[in-house]
């Protein structure tokens, strides 16, 4: 891989440097990360010097099978353990979100060790993780990887560095922190935090309650100790995104236990598709959930209480917040926030370091409605390359997007500084980032790999929306087409709808024409608030996913503008077949969809058809005679997608009750007993008269 120099036997000295500094971190119940860089059969060999005088230890790795290694994928099934040593293997390259992981296993007086290559030597390995890597390419940029492994060297208290050929670092002063104190299994402020439970769950008033706090704050000991008290006094259900995650709740229920508790934990999909009697809903780090399906258990369940992370590698905790309390006022829910660490302490020098370069910790900010001055707002364009020179421009970005994403995590921050395929499109007023987008270069391909993409045969990395429209859409030659697609947009929240997000849009348009690709689109979790923007931003609806996105349990929508008369032909193919597919979609993919977003759908894609005499008499013979809602249903369905399109649902003042039926039962010709009802002695006769007065509406 490289070539070693001068070696030196670092054998005794190091054995006593890590015994020495064990002895620091333990006196001072601080945690260190040390960056040990070297050739790879050097570094493997010194992992023992680290592994003894440890009293326990996990290796991440995808090599190493002979020391106990665990593969880096894997590294989910640790999440809740503790060790004094946490080695994490380098050599496949980095990725953020997992170094966030493994610092989180690490208890006070323990170390983070990163095994790695000297950065100089980074292009020489398969970094795995890099979102665009050309292996052996002696020209590629590794920004973040130099940002990451410098404010290691350069850290004071909380980083160290060993180098094959250098001299052993000298030992920080590490300071005293005091551990939290621990009494009958749990802290004073997790004490409070269960009476304050107790307290919501005999509210009358208060449906909701949010336990919240960073990493390592025991939040699902506070659930646990909860959750028991009333386990034989109310039906309890757990969900969460896996039994996994809701495994660390499971044990702290179960801790000192005569006899073992039983709870029954229901997968979130099958929890609303089963609909069972539940007294109380534990949901076990909420913001894992798509807000959709968040939003149906809160309008099911009168009493839910969820945990969830606010900061750490998740990147979801802010976000999630903002975007889901702004649905209620204050008197709907009760807020209960957890700050005292257990696993490490308060002045834990290792969680501040990680804190402060990933941008971990949100800075407060007051979220007040400002109005922006127009003639102050400066946008730019820059590239990834250039973004990442200024590190204070970098972190502005990435906090914005994880409040406006609550999706956004370190590997964003990875990607954002080193995509040489990105460009950074910034609003500022007076010097304060307020908005930002971000543009990825896409398509451009060769015909032969474009047509694999059409077979299914290839997934190039990095050309999403090129992928889904060839292989998905159909059409085998648009990878071809050179377009930017719109990754990201956020808008600072006190500054929302003020236009600001259509600016950055225009800027991104006029750079498109500048730059002559053939396209600008973008692929966006659909839901009718969002599609209403791209639609005023006069975009086209051109291919909807069948199948949900995971972190938005929502559909995508790929909508685009073109630029040249080719690829206008495509478009236009494409809103055809969106036109004539979408009657039968509605009745197979989308049919969980709710109805709010058909009809934004249905608007948004201008639906229109050609009915027959026959179909309009058949119409006419269901609303004002007594044919069956089966016999009619295709002529139906047409008709009603064309009145929503024309909107004469608004016109003739249809109540919302009876429009979800007609969406529910004409377009998506769901079973009749699962159509949604506030009366549930209405039966199926009843609905259908209501279904016949609506159609004569329209």
């Amino acid at each position: 891989m490289f070539r070693q120099s001068n070696r030196i036997n670092q054998a005794d000295s190091l054995s006593g440097w890590i015994s020495q500094l064990s002895s620091r971190l333990l006196a001072s119940n601080q945690r260190v990360v040390v960056s040990l860089q070297g050739e790879q059969n050097w570094c493997d060999q010194n992992l023992t010097h680290f592994i003894r005088p440890a009293t326990s230890h996990f290796i991440l790795s995808n090599r190493l099978p002979e020391l106990g290694s665990l593969a880096l994928q894997k590294v989910d099934s640790l999440l809740g353990r503790e060790a004094k040593l946490v080695i994490v293997d380098c050599f496949n390259g980095l990725n953020p979100d997992l170094i966030c992981i493994a610092s989180g296993l690490v208890k006070y007086g323990g170390i983070l060790l990163l095994i790695s290559p000297p950065t100089k030597f980074w292009a020489q390995i398969n970094d795995q993780f890099k979102y665009w890597h050309d292996p052996g390419n002696p020209h590629q940029q590794f920004t973040f990887i130099d940002y990451f492994f410098d404010s290691i060297s350069q850290s004071n208290t909380a980083g160290l560095t060993i180098t094959q050929d250098a001299e052993l670092p000298a030992h920080p002063d590490f300071k005293f922190s005091a551990v939290t104190s621990i009494e009958k299994g749990f802290t004073h402020e997790q004490e409070f935090a269960v009476d304050l439970c107790h307290s919501w769950l005999h509210d009358k008033n208060r449906s909701i309650a949010f336990i919240t706090a960073d990493r390592g704050r025991g939040k699902s000991t506070c659930l646990g100790l909860f959750a028991r008290q009333y386990v034989n006094k109310c039906k309890i259900v757990i969900t969460a995104a896996s039994q996994l995650t809701a495994s660390i709740l499971y044990a702290e229920m179960q801790k000192n236990a005569i006899k073992p508790y039983r709870f029954e934990f229901i997968a979130p999909d099958e929890l609303l598709q089963s609909n069972p009697p539940v007294d109380l809903l534990i949901i076990d780090e909420a913001a894992m959930l798509p807000l959709a399906q968040l939003q149906q258990l809160i309008k099911r369940y009168k009493k839910i209480i969820m945990a969830t992370t606010t900061g750490g590698y998740e990147g979801t905790g802010q976000g999630f917040l903002i975007k889901l309390k702004e649905q209620f006022n204050d008197q709907y829910y009760c807020d209960i926030q957890l700050n005292q660490p257990v696993r490490w302490t308060e002045k834990d020098v290792l969680e501040h370091f990680f804190n402060q370069i990933l941008f971990l910790k949100e800075e407060s900010s007051v979220d007040v409605t400002r109005t922006l001055d127009s003639e102050q707002i400066e946008i730019k364009i820059q590239s990834a390359l250039e973004i990442s020179q200024d590190i204070l421009l970098v972190k502005d970005i990435y906090q914005l997007m994880t409040t406006a994403h609550y999706r956004t995590r370190p590997s964003d921050l990875r990607m954002l500084m080193e995509n040489d395929r990105q460009n950074i499109i910034t609003a500022q007023e007076s010097g304060q980032l307020v908005g930002v987008l971000v543009l990825t270069k896409e398509g451009d391909l060769e015909p032969n790999m474009s047509e694999s993409i059409f077979l299914g045969k290839r997934r190039p990395r990095g050309h999403l929306m090129a992928q889904m429209i060839a292989a998905q859409a159909g059409i085998r030659h648009f990878a071809c087409y050179s377009g930017l697609r719109i990754q990201r947009i956020a808008v600072a929240h006190s500054f929302r709808r003020q236009g600001l997000g259509s600016r950055l849009i225009q800027a991104a348009e006029d750079y498109s024409r500048k730059v002559k690709v053939d396209y600008l689109g973008s692929s966006f979790a659909f839901d009718a608030e969002i599609a209403d923007f791209w639609q005023q931003q006069k975009f086209q609806a051109i291919h909807i996913g069948f199948g949900r996105g995971k972190s938005s349990g929502a559909h995508s929508l790929v909508v685009i503008k073109g630029f040249t008369k080719a690829i206008e032909n495509d478009i236009k193919s494409l809103r055809q077949k969106l036109n004539r597919y979408l009657p039968i979609w509605f009745t197979a993919f989308l049919k969980d969809m709710s109805y709010l977003d058909v009809i934004a759908l249905i608007e948004f894609c201008q639906f229109t058809a050609r009915q027959t005499k026959l179909d309009r008499e058949e119409i006419f013979a269901f609303t004002n005679g007594h044919r069956g809602f089966d016999l009619a249903f295709a002529s139906l369905q047409t008709y009603v997608m064309k009145a929503i399109a024309a909107k004469r649902h608004e016109k003739n003042k249809v109540d919302a009750e009876s429009l979800q039926w007609l969406v529910e039962k004409t377009i998506q010709n769901k079973i009749w007993r699962d159509i949604s009802r506030s009366n549930l002695s209405l039966g199926k006769k009843q609905i259908q008269q209501e279904l016949r007065k609506t159609v004569a509406l329209l």
